[in-house]
């Protein structure tokens, strides 16, 4: 299977700068250049920061239905250290917010289309530079107990979502990184560590309870 995701977190200002209008035209002609080259490929939408439903409504307002075969998240947590199942406040910022972007999606008779978590994860480090909250770290171990947990939340509850993508393979080295417990935390996602041992969650996400336990499992990418 290929599939295209069309931009990353357009509702960041960070990476879209344009309108909503603007989006929903990129998103219609990237949506016919990729089926004109492969009629069989998924487009995805461009992983929405959080999970963004008032954004996507707006995307659906100006005409985009029909310029996506799945809608992409990235669901992490507005406090980066709470567990998975933490219910739904209301806001975006918290992975149980999920269903309403599903019911976006029905409102919209868009109910046969998967929803993509094309980024998620808990980043493992100490929270001693006191960042933000929503770069806080766990421990490994806890990392690990999270990833197990989402992903079991996830199969038990959320039979629309298809596919989950952790963020991230592997961490980089950097020590540049301005402020310097940005780097830390884009770094304690990594699978595997900057000097390419292996953290725990890496492990854990490739067990047997994936099958064993999840029977009904979405895919998770690595």
């Amino acid at each position: 299977m290929s599939a295209w995701e069309l931009w990353n977190e357009e509702n960041n200002t960070t990476f879209w700068r344009g309108s909503v209008a603007q989006c929903v035209s990129l998103l219609k002609a990237g949506y016919q250049g990729v089926k004109a080259g492969d009629s069989t490929a998924t487009v995805v939408l461009g992983g929405l920061m959080y999970n963004d439903d008032a954004w996507l409504r707006q995307i659906y307002a100006a005409g985009g239905r029909g310029a996506f075969d799945a809608v992409a998240t990235h669901p992490y947590q507005g406090v980066a250290d709470t567990a998975p199942e933490q219910p739904d406040k209301g806001t975006r910022e918290s992975l149980t917010h999920l269903p309403a972007v599903r019911a976006v999606m029905v409102g919209n008779g868009d109910a046969d289309k998967p929803i993509w978590l094309t980024e998620f994860g808990w980043s493992a480090h100490d929270n001693g530079l006191q960042p933000p909250n929503w770069a806080r770290g766990v421990s490994e171990s806890v990392q690990v107990d999270y990833a197990v947990r989402s992903l079991r939340y996830a199969a038990a509850n959320w039979p629309y979502v298809s596919v989950l993508f952790w963020y991230k393979e592997r961490a980089w080295n950097n020590p540049t990184a301005d402020p310097i417990w940005l780097g830390i935390h884009l770094e304690g996602y990594g699978l595997l560590r900057a000097n390419r041992s292996e953290r725990p969650v890496y492990t854990a996400l490739q067990g047997s309870w994936l099958s064993a336990e999840v029977t009904a499992a979405p895919r998770v990418r690595q």
